[in-house]
This record gives structure tokens, sequence and C-alpha cells, in this order.
């Protein structure tokens, strides 16, 4: 039996895998939710949250993951104790975040 719901839901997936802010959404609901993903000791297990309405990944890509720049870049928190929320993200390239976390450890 043809499951209407099921195949729209299905396509939207599939659809969305496509933008470019999917895969960093993603990995960002992974790192903070997921207990068994390899960094969720560094973030979720450290309580950093995920602001609600960013759970649905329309909501995030209409606020924040429409400008993404370009293919090279990645989700950075401002504030690295902070939850992903509008007020605690930035675009940065890979060099940029692994010169923070540099900085960071430093300290």
């Amino acid at each position: 039996m043809f499951d209407r719901k099921q195949y729209l839901k299905q396509w939207q997936i599939e659809r969305y895998k496509k933008h470019p802010s999917f895969i960093n959404w993603f990995a960002m609901l992974q790192r903070c939710n997921n207990p068994n993903h390899n960094r969720y000791a560094s973030y979720g297990g450290r309580g950093i949250q995920v602001h609600p309405a960013w759970r649905v990944f329309k909501t995030y890509e209409k606020e924040f993951g429409y400008s993404k720049p370009g293919p090279g870049y990645t989700v950075d928190r401002i504030d690295n104790d902070g939850a992903y929320e509008p007020s605690n993200v930035q675009w940065l390239t890979k060099a940029e975040s692994t010169r923070k976390q540099n900085l960071q450890r430093m300290r």
C-alpha cells in the first residue's frame, strides 16, 4: 500500500540532503543528541544543546543555514560553552576553526 505521508517525508529528506547546510546541521544534532556519536562527550555530554527551533532543518536553514559562504565552511559556536543558537554561531573555514580550537586549548 502506498503511504503518501511517508513518501513525502522521505522525498523531503532526500531533497534536503543536497542542501549545502544539511550535513552541518545533521552533524550538529548528532554531536549534541546522540550518545553513540564519537564526539558526544565533547558536546551533548558537556550540556551543549541545539536551539529548539533548529531541530527542524527547514527552520535552521531559514534562520542560519542559508548564509553558508561555501563548501569549506563549518558551524562554529562563538562561546564554546554556549548552545547552538542564533546569537552564538558563525561560519568559519576549517582552518579558522582549527586555529580557534588550538588557542582555546592553550588557555
